[in-house]
């Protein structure tokens, strides 16, 4: 990895997880980086110690690690030991992230039987949050189930209206949005799988305002 690229991707995912617009995966990673304005920046030998010592990859998620903790995080701060512990406990989490989907789809079917709802109604509105909010904030559920469902489900846009605590909604929201196309990528079908089966859903493909549940005529298609 050289320089520009240390610098580049660093700003790419910076703008990403910040500006609400921009996005890692349309543009590539790449940003316009004034040469000029890096030159002069007090912190540059940071990104020419992570060009010599990190692979791209491994540089990425360290990146990706660090700015779902904090989007606005130092690259000192991103390359400091606390900023390399935050990815080994990242990666451990992507690690077994398969089960930690599964035990939380467990949760939430629980939570659905216990309380006589339906799946429907953990996306409608409720003081303060709709329900499926509050397991997310209140860490009921992990922050990468609750960014898979919306990345499947895309139901952050429809729960938006039915909130009324903004302040810690907006920045989980805009990390929900960001995080959940590093979560998807090949995997999405195997989650899409794992929450058809789980909650007798038979489309997703209009997320949750157009969902369709199976009923009992539709079990040869299961």
């Amino acid at each position: 990895m050289n320089l520009d690229s240390a610098y580049a991707l660093y700003l790419s995912l910076k703008n990403h997880f910040n500006i609400i617009q921009y996005d890692f995966f349309k543009y590539g990673g790449k940003v316009t980086a004034n040469i000029e304005s890096f030159d002069a920046r007090r912190d540059k030998s940071f990104f020419i110690r992570a060009a010599k010592t990190l692979k791209k990859t491994e540089y990425v998620c360290l990146l990706l690690a660090n700015f779902i903790y904090d989007p606005n995080i130092w690259i000192g701060d991103i390359l400091s030991e606390c900023g390399h512990k935050r990815l080994q406990d990242w990666k451990r989490v992507i690690e077994s992230l398969s089960y930690t989907f599964k035990q939380d789809l467990c949760y939430v079917e629980d939570y659905i039987l216990q309380n006589d709802c339906t799946f429907q109604d953990l996306f409608e509105k409720s003081k303060p949050y709709p329900e499926i909010v509050k397991m997310g904030v209140e860490k009921r559920i992990s922050l990468e189930t609750f960014c898979i469902l919306n990345g499947i489900l895309n139901f952050v846009e429809y729960v938006d209206d039915k909130i009324d605590e903004r302040i810690l909604w907006e920045k989980y929201k805009m990390l929900a949005i960001k995080y959940s196309p590093f979560l998807l990528k090949s995997r999405e079908l195997k989650y899409k799988k794992l929450i058809i089966e789980k909650f007798n859903i038979k489309d997703l493909t209009g997320g949750i305002k157009n969902y369709t549940i199976y009923s009992s005529t539709d079990a040869g298609d299961l």
